[in-house]
């Protein structure tokens, strides 16, 4: 009697079909998967006025805190917020450290603008803010809708006596359930009273991130 021809064959078949299943359902997960990390990859931050770099010094005796606006920030999609973890000095040279950060509204002046937080740079933060909120989060976004986004303003503390300075400051961000950085171009020369600043200036620089 003849055996039935599927006898040796049949398994190899059923193996096949389970590779291609398998191969089929991975492709189906990996594919999945990857539309969830586009999708998800959330809102970006930009630089809501466009301006490029900034290039400045001031004179501050150290050690010495201050404040500073790095200026309105937005982010590129209607849908999006942003939480900020970190702001550090891009360049770390240890004569500058960001100790406080966050975003604030502009203050409306009586002839219908706005003007910025930090009225004194040789001042705290909290000084500065005179009881106003800080917030980490960012949802202001970039196609105007928001004529004036907040601002992102911190504190610094200048560590040591002599110059110190820093080509910008990277901005850490989280959006989307990632984590992201960009590099906003404001340079900042902090030295000490009676001496010259470095004739330096970061025009050149331009705004990365990931």
């Amino acid at each position: 009697m003849t055996d039935p021809v599927t006898t040796d064959v049949a398994p190899w078949v059923t193996r096949r079909r389970a590779a291609v299943g398998l191969g089929t359902a991975l492709i189906v997960v990996a594919g999945s998967i990857g539309a969830w990390a586009y999708l998800t990859a959330g809102a970006r931050i930009n630089d809501f006025e466009d301006a490029g770099s900034v290039a400045r010094s001031t004179h501050v005796a150290g050690p010495a805190t201050m404040s500073f606006s790095i200026g309105p920030l937005c982010v590129d999609t209607a849908d999006g917020t942003v939480e900020v973890t970190d702001v550090v000095p891009a360049d770390r040279d240890g004569g500058l450290t960001v100790t406080e950060f966050g975003f604030v509204d502009y203050i409306s002046t009586a002839d219908g603008g706005s003007e910025s937080t930090i009225g004194d740079e040789e001042a705290s933060l909290s000084e500065n803010l005179r009881g106003r909120r800080l917030t980490a989060t960012l949802s202001s976004t970039c196609d105007g809708r928001d004529s004036s986004p907040p601002e992102l303003v911190m504190q610094i503390d200048k560590t040591r006596a002599g110059t110190t300075g820093t080509t910008g400051f990277e901005v850490s961000y989280r959006s989307g359930h990632r984590s992201h950085q960009v590099f906003v171009p404001f340079g900042l020369w902090v030295c000490e009273p009676k001496v010259t600043c470095p004739a330096r200036t970061w025009s050149s620089i331009s705004r990365g991130g990931d």
